[in-house]
């Protein structure tokens, strides 16, 4: 039975004929029951909810103030106009209201002051950051003043202030910069890996989207490489104070990284080792090879190599004149530059000690060495002997790739429980592979292997290489020019060696009681220390060089005659 449809302003029912109404057509009059049955009939599509907007302000003030200051050294790095960026000052030291400078390519300088507060920053405060910073000497070189503060300046009190200040500086040409929560959030949105670094995994997922954090699968996060540098660096400084003891024994051993002194390299124009002048083959005897090991040298270097070793290269070697010629740079400003480095020395000229340095420094929470090269910051390194990993082959040839040797060396040392961390490194594209004496291996063959596989890795991972190894040829090993960056270690200059002397013997000196134990006339003078330019062509019988030669022998070594 039809029934008179109910005249209402409901047009959604009563709608001209033929007209479509979600995709049904409705026409007016009088409708059939079984035409209205679509109402109660599941929904065709769905709806957009309510609208979750993103965060658009990270919380800076959960940085610690050294972090809040790393932050905006990456910051002021990120400018394509920097071509260096350094702190200023350490701990105790007056900073002249600054605390980053930074050198564009045309000279002029930024400098950046850092205030990280856990409340509002005053207007108040605004002036004495500007007033201290024209009292200081770099009012008169900077172009740019940054204040980089942890607060949001946007008050009107503020924003006022800000103003005001502004002449103050434009008279003696200098441009205001203020970096504060809402700028520099607004800058890190173009920059997942920073907030990745300072904030974490989940910071980015929530600052930036589900796929910014997609993007960063094969990173560390934060919190990973807060763990990784703390448990793998205490391990590897562990390691290598066994390796490097020191002159003085176990009861004054100077840390490696406290009495190190960077060396220079010697490279050509075209970044491969300076070449030996030719000159007349003369075999090098090292006293340190024909003399036999005593219990204490032994207990503290295992010939960890024995039975590795190339024999043509366990004997005494026969080279060309230790007169290389080239262009000297310092070893950090080498590696500021390339992926791939391999420096070459003699033995004992401090190659292993050299990269063992570098690793700690990476490692440490101020850099000494580093901290001026901007494409070593934030690495990863990670330690491989290369004797062992050729011999990790030899015993398991199917155990032949930089991951296998990585985590077999990781066991070795029961460690194992950190392999997941690292191999998550390994893909990581800050990692470092530091890989030490390439001229140990088990076999001519398996040497070939394993720098087959460490070039492959290095190639497809875009990984930072840094290898050593002592003079070799291309049969013997033969690594792609192309590729590598090569530096032959140079002999230390005057001023090197006169550093290398006060590191070494400053706390002998210091200690009378350690003297008289090895040298019963007591303490020396300073004016009866001696250098002599390398103990492979002097004999010397004192019980100190000796000492020194046993733990650590590089050139120059020291003379203290009795």
């Amino acid at each position: 039975m039809a029934l008179p449809l109910p005249r209402q302003q409901d047009n959604s029912l009563h709608q001209p004929t033929g007209h479509n109404c979600q995709n049904r057509t409705v026409s007016t009059g009088t409708l059939d029951a079984t035409n209205l049955g679509y109402l109660t009939s599941p929904p065709e599509g769905y709806g957009r909810g309510p609208t979750a907007t993103r965060p658009q302000l990270l919380q800076l003030s959960s940085l610690g103030p050294k972090d809040f200051e790393r932050l905006c050294f990456r910051m002021t790095r990120l400018d394509a106009t920097v071509e260096q960026c350094r702190f200023y000052g350490v701990q105790g030291q007056a900073q002249k209201g600054i605390d980053l400078y930074a050198r564009r390519h045309d000279g002029a300088y930024m400098v950046v002051q850092c205030k990280r507060s856990s409340d509002a920053f005053t207007p108040g405060e605004v002036t004495e950051a500007v007033d201290t910073f024209l009292a200081g000497d770099w009012a008169v070189r900077a172009r740019t003043f940054v204040l980089a503060v942890t607060a949001n300046l946007e008050g009107t009190q503020a924003a006022d202030r800000i103003e005001q200040e502004r002449p103050k500086l434009a008279q003696r040409g200098i441009t205001l910069v203020v970096w504060d929560e809402t700028e520099i959030s607004a800058i890190l949105k173009d920059h997942p890996r920073l907030v990745d670094d300072f904030f974490g995994r989940e910071a980015v997922r929530v600052f930036l989207g589900d796929d910014g954090a997609a993007a960063l699968t094969d990173r560390l996060d934060a919190a990973e490489v807060i763990e990784y540098r703390k448990s793998l660096g205490r391990l590897y400084r562990e390691v290598f104070s066994r390796l490097e003891r020191g002159v003085h024994g176990d009861d004054r051993n100077v840390p490696l990284d406290d009495r190190f002194v960077v060396p220079d390299v010697l490279v050509t124009d075209n970044g491969n080792p300076a070449v030996p002048t030719p000159q007349a083959e003369v075999p090098i005897l090292d006293p340190m090879d024909a003399a036999p090991s005593s219990a204490a040298s032994s207990r503290y270097f295992p010939d960890v190599t024995a039975g590795l070793r190339n024999p043509a290269l366990a004997a005494a070697e026969t080279r060309s004149s230790p007169d290389p010629y080239g262009n000297r740079v310092k070893a950090t400003d080498w590696l500021g530059t390339g992926n791939q480095h391999l420096v070459v020395g003699v033995p004992g000229s401090g190659k292993s000690a050299l990269l063992r340095t570098l690793v700690l420094d990476v490692f440490a929470d101020e850099s000494r060495l580093i901290g001026h090269i901007d494409r070593l910051h934030g690495l990863l390194p990670v330690w491989l002997p290369f004797a062992f990993w050729t011999n990790a082959a030899r015993k398991n040839p199917t155990s032949v790739s930089v991951l296998d040797a990585v985590r077999d060396w990781l066991h070795a040392y029961d460690h194992g429980h950190l392999w997941p961390l690292i191999e998550k490194a390994l893909r990581d594209e800050r990692v470092l592979l530091v890989v030490d004496g390439l001229d140990e291996w088990a076999s001519p063959d398996l040497a070939r292997l394993c720098l087959d596989r460490l070039e492959v890795f290095a190639g497809t991972k875009y990984a930072s290489v840094f290898a050593s190894s002592r003079p070799f040829s291309s049969a013997e090993l033969p690594v792609d020019g192309s590729r590598w960056r090569q530096g032959t270690l140079a002999p230390l200059d005057h001023d090197q060696r006169l550093a290398f002397i006060t590191k070494w013997l400053t706390p002998l000196v210091a200690e009378p009681t350690l003297w008289r134990r090895r040298q019963p006339h007591g303490p020396p003078r300073s004016s009866r220390l001696l250098t002599y330019g390398n103990c492979r062509t002097s004999h010397c019988s004192c019980s100190c060089c000796c000492a020194a030669a046993n733990s650590r022998p590089s050139s120059p070594k020291i003379c203290m005659p009795c």
